[in-house]
């Protein structure tokens, strides 16, 4: 791929490789940053990212580890 395209596509899959790592962890704080640092929702208001990661945690619940 063109490196600017590749580019893209490498910050995306840090986000997923963040992503995995708070839920294997359950660390909801490294998710809510996973989610800032994403390239489409880190483009709104930082509060606005940690309220859409506390409602995707809340409607995926009954397929997260216990704990979440």
């Amino acid at each position: 791929a063109p490196a600017p395209a590749a580019e893209v596509v490498r910050r995306h899959c840090a986000v997923q490789e963040l992503v995995v790592e708070a839920v294997l962890t359950q660390d909801r704080e490294l998710l809510k940053a996973a989610y800032a640092l994403d390239p489409l929702a880190g483009r709104i208001d930082a509060r606005a990212v940690r309220r859409m990661a506390d409602d995707l945690l809340a409607a995926t619940a009954a397929w997260l580890p216990a704990g979440w």
